[in-house]
C-alpha cells in the first residue's frame, strides 16, 4: 500500500512502517493489559469480550480506513491504529483463555491459539487482500480497495464469533473457578 499506492520506495516504506509498529506494537500490548484490568475491576470478566471486540472493531475500521487514505500520511495514521489494536489482543486474548481453561491444559490451549492467530492472521490475511485485488478489482492501483473490502468483510465475522463466545466465556470462567 505505501509503495503501490503512496510511492514510497522500499526504504522509506520499511522505516515509517518499522518505526510505526515498534512504537505502537508496545504501547498496544501494555495498553491492552492496563484498559482490561481497569475494565475488569469494573464490569468483572465480561471486561475480556468487550475489550476484544472494541478492538477487533477499531482495527476493522482503521484498516478500511487506511485502504482509502489518499496521503502516505493518513495510510500511516490508519495503520498505526490498526497496529496498536491488533496488539492491545495479543496478552488481552491469551489471559483470557487462560481464566477459562482447566490448569493441566493451559498451555497446550495457548499454544493451539498462538499457531492458529500466527497461520490465519498473518498466514492468510495478506494472500487474502492480494487475491481480492486481483479477483475483484481491475486495474493498476487495487490494492487499498482490496484491504477495505477484505477489513470489512472479516471484522464483523471476527466480532460475530466473539459475541457467541460471550455466554460460553462466562460459564467456562465459572466452571473453572469452582474447580
Amino acid at each position: 500500500l505505501l509503495m503501490r499506492t503512496h510511492g514510497l520506495d522500499v526504504e522509506q516504506a520499511g522505516w515509517h512502517f518499522g518505526a510505526r509498529f515498534a512504537v505502537f506494537a508496545t504501547a498496544g500490548v501494555l495498553a491492552g493489559g492496563w484498559c482490561v484490568s481497569w475494565l475488569e475491576s469494573r464490569i468483572g470478566q465480561r471486561a475480556y469480550g468487550r475489550y476484544i471486540a472494541t478492538a477487533i472493531a477499531t482495527a476493522g475500521l482503521a484498516y478500511a480506513l487506511a485502504g482509502t487514505a489518499t496521503t502516505a500520511s493518513a495510510a500511516l495514521a490508519w495503520i498505526s491504529l490498526a497496529i496498536f489494536a491488533v496488539q492491545s489482543l495479543a496478552g488481552v486474548a491469551v489471559t483470557a483463555l487462560q481464566l477459562i481453561t482447566p490448569p493441566g491444559i493451559r498451555a497446550q490451549c495457548s499454544a493451539v491459539f498462538l499457531l492458529c492467530v500466527n497461520l490465519l492472521g498473518y498466514g492468510l490475511g495478506a494472500p487474502l487482500v492480494a487475491a481480492a485485488s486481483t479477483l475483484v478489482f481491475s486495474g493498476s492501483d487495487t490494492l487499498g480497495p482490496a484491504l477495505t473490502l477484505v477489513s470489512l468483510l472479516l471484522a464483523p465475522l471476527a466480532l460475530i464469533a466473539i459475541a457467541s463466545a460471550a455466554k460460553p466465556f462466562s460459564q467456562a470462567s465459572l466452571y473453572v473457578a469452582s474447580a
